[in-house]
């Protein structure tokens, strides 16, 4: 072979996971193989973890959470759900809170227990459903809090004492939602096709009016003939939105008189109510076949394959504990993989840069919002921020990014006609990164160890072969963050 010229692999602006095709056909910036990576800005870096809030876990665990904001003072709760009952932890000063300076507080952070499920009269102990509705709402002048579990009654807490059985509702709803300033319910026992709908104003009157029909509750039956149920409903685009087991309704209308139920187009559904999650002008679920969206005329698959690898591995007896939630410009789904029970796997979806990147060794019952930050609970109710520090609450980080397959060509012009022969690698970083490279069937490994962002490092890989790739890893849970551009020198042969 001839040393026919010299040329230069440059990788700037990574992106994130693409497995919708094979790895030597995707873009030079994405991988297909990935894993606790952050490419914010286009640079290179182990994302950030999580630690646990200064706050005990919850008794018993945590399946749902919600949360309570009273006007009337300013007060705050954070809100938890298990089998035995719902709690509620103070926020403020003298609660959990989010304070950066250093405060001596009297009352520590706790969960107090606010209500438990009564005993059934042969005297087998109560328990709530599966999953909580948390709903804060207007009662006249009152601030209250909402909660359905399609157990027990409809709950209601003014933030004293403890909560009490809302009057007036009849059915135990399982999703609860506000629309034109009436409250609506479904999933009540035995009621699988009915919505039903208060009055205006008025969450104890369920009852129609004879004299004013538009002033009065009502219900309305949304049948399929499938078997299907009403998994979740919510005001989307001010229109009550029905997910039901195979098919999506909206019903549209101000007053009841006006009132019309459609079929959206469409066949795509919810492998989880909780995955729900509304986005700008978009509602995004995760479904089937990968994300799915309504734009409030239909639902349809993204089509985004780029996570199809993780999609495989889904368990799939254990979907409906997947769950979502939006945050600031991201997309966060939790959801179980490799027969997993619980959600051990999190999809950080950047909307406005239009990436995946995949989470693993984090466990995820359910996310909220608090005080602009992103919280999560794992199963045995212990509660953590998520996106802060360098390792999952102490424990290391385990990370790395596999470049694409390149052969810099295809088979049809040079690329696998040519043998390359890699020399330096030049690149501008901080920590310490492990370095995997394989050419053909030929590997070696070596490792950077960064002295300061501002130094160019350089790496000899002295590695030769047709196709060739990289592994970028972490090295003893110590990340590592990559700035600008990795070059790689490399001279081409011909056969």
């Amino acid at each position: 072979m001839a040393r026919d010229y010299e040329t230069a692999l440059v990788l700037r602006g990574f992106t994130g996971l693409d497995q919708s095709k094979a790895p030597e056909l995707i873009n030079y910036q994405a991988s297909p193989d990935c894993c606790n990576m952050d490419t914010k800005n286009g640079n290179l870096c182990v994302a950030k973890g999580y630690a646990q809030l200064d706050v005990p876990p919850v008794p018993g665990g945590a399946g749902s959470l919600g949360a309570f904001y009273r006007r009337a003072d300013g007060k705050s709760w954070l809100l938890a759900a298990n089998a035995g009952g719902i709690w509620a932890c103070e926020g403020g000063s003298r609660g959990l809170d989010f304070d950066d300076e250093d405060e001596t507080t009297d009352a520590p952070s706790e969960w107090v227990q606010i209500f438990a499920p009564p005993a059934d009269a042969d005297g087998t102990p109560g328990r709530m459903g599966e999953h909580v509705d948390f709903l804060n709402y207007q009662d006249r002048e009152s601030d209250v809090v909402l909660m359905a579990d399609g157990v027990n009654p409809v709950l209601t807490w003014s933030g004293e004492d403890t909560a009490t059985f809302q009057a007036g509702i009849e059915h135990r709803f399982a999703h609860i939602e506000l629309k034109n300033e009436r409250l609506w319910g479904s999933g009540a026992p035995g009621k699988p096709d009915s919505l039903y709908w208060s009055r205006e104003f008025a969450v104890d009157n369920w009852e129609p009016d004879a004299e004013d029909p538009d002033n009065g509750g009502g219900e309305v039956q949304i049948p399929t003939w499938d078997g299907g149920s009403i998994r979740l409903i919510r005001n989307f685009f001010n229109d009550m939105v029905v997910f039901k087991g195979s098919s999506v309704h909206k019903l549209t209308g101000t007053y009841p008189g006006q009132y019309a139920v459609d079929a959206v187009t469409g066949d795509d559904t919810p492998i989880a109510a909780r995955t729900v999650v509304q986005y700008g002008d978009r509602v995004y679920f995760l479904g089937k076949g990968g994300l799915c969206v309504y734009n409030g005329v239909q639902v349809a698959d993204t089509g985004d394959r780029r996570w199809k690898e993780w999609h495989k591995r889904m368990s799939p007896h254990f979907s409906e504990a997947a769950c979502a939630i939006k945050h600031d410009s991201m997309l966060y789904i939790a959801l179980p993989v490799d027969g997993s029970e619980t959600n051990n796997l999190v999809l950080e979806y950047d909307m406005e840069r239009d990436t995946v990147m995949p989470r693993t060794g984090i466990r995820v019952a359910h996310w909220i919002e608090w005080e602009e930050r992103l919280i999560f609970a794992d199963p045995e109710g212990n509660l953590y921020e998520y996106g802060v520090g360098e390792t999952y609450d102490g424990e290391p980080i385990e990370a790395h990014w596999r470049t694409p397959t390149y052969n810099m060509g295809n088979s049809d012009s040079a690329g696998d006609r040519t043998t390359k022969q890699l020399g330096e690698l030049t690149c501008y970083g901080e920590g310490r990164m492990h370095i995997t490279t394989e050419a053909d069937h030929k590997v070696k490994q070596t490792e950077i160890f960064f002295t300061t962002p501002a130094k160019r490092m350089r790496k000899r890989l002295n590695v030769r072969g047709r196709r060739f790739r990289l592994t970028l890893r972490a090295v003893d849970g110590l990340p590592f963050a990559l700035y600008g551009a990795l070059t790689i020198q490399m001279d081409i042969e011909s056969d």
